[in-house]
């Protein structure tokens, strides 16, 4: 992939500056980081017009652009946790980490809200989640902190949400009418796409949580969230999954009928149980 970016950088450069810019990319990429644009052009003694121009002639929009895609390509490649801190934790102070980890942080909530907006995924998973009778969620490891919340704040708005922690129950007994929620995210745990696999195969409708269109779970899904987990940390990024989990149980919210009734009446029970101490 790297390679081939290079080689597709070179076939379009016209004119020394552009190749000299084509050369110095290649050679760098997908790390990206150590070749901010300002260093770069000083030593292709190039202009942000010679950069502009070369970049668009492979189809990305700035450099801003390319970073974020050789930072994802990076990303995908250290699959380890041990092979990130290897990568990642060692060649850094804690204050250019610190910046790095924010950099990402920002440019993966921008890239997953602006692509699930544009896809049109969390709408439509909203949708289902609203029309369905039993709504089940489903998580493992890390996952399972992001099934944990989903179906936390959904039952505050909703009846018939339950967090799936006995497989066998929910399987032996899936209705056209029931959705399941499946959170999924490299290194993929396999009892997760096991049961995911076949809720859907006995006639449910499966809204997988993912963090790649190539991934098991998004193939098996009816409809796929896709969300950005890049870091520049040893730990995939949990920022833009609880954003993405805030605006489905959001959307799903609003939606319901009965969901204002519901939340005034578990004010009320709160109140009369003494649940909880507020300042």
């Amino acid at each position: 992939m790297s390679e081939d970016f290079g080689e597709r950088l070179l076939a379009v450069a016209e004119g020394e500056p552009a190749v000299r810019l084509a050369e110095l990319i290649a050679e760098s990429y997908p790390h990206l980081e150590h070749l901010p644009p300002a260093r770069l052009l000083r030593q292709a003694k190039a202009t942000p017009r010679d950069l502009d121009r070369l970049l668009a002639a492979v189809g990305v929009a700035d450099y801003g652009r390319l970073r974020e895609l050789a930072d994802r390509e990076e990303d995908r490649a250290l699959s380890s946790p041990d092979d990130r801190f290897g990568a990642r934790m060692r060649r850094s102070s804690a204050d250019a980490l610190m910046r790095q980890v924010i950099e990402h942080e920002q440019a993966n909530l921008r890239h997953t809200l602006d692509a699930v907006v544009a896809s049109g995924s969390v709408e439509l998973a909203a949708g289902k989640i609203v029309a369905a009778r039993r709504r089940f969620v489903i998580g493992a490891g890390k996952s399972g902190a992001y099934a944990s919340l989903v179906a936390s704040d959904l039952s505050a708005s909703m009846a018939g949400v339950a967090l799936v922690d006995a497989p066998l129950d929910l399987l032996s007994d899936v209705r056209a009418s029931d959705v399941l929620i499946a959170f999924s995210f490299r290194r993929y745990v396999r009892t997760t796409l096991v049961v995911a696999e076949e809720f859907q195969a006995a006639g449910g409708t499966l809204i997988g949580v993912t963090d790649s269109r190539d991934s098991r779970l998004a193939a098996l899904s009816d409809i796929p969230v896709i969300v950005s987990t890049g870091s520049a940390s040893y730990a995939d990024s949990p920022t833009a999954v609880a954003a993405v989990c805030h605006l489905l149980v959001t959307l799903a919210a609003a939606s319901a009928k009965g969901a204002r009734r519901r939340l005034a009446r578990r004010d009320v029970l709160a109140a009369r149980l003494d649940a909880y101490e507020e300042a």
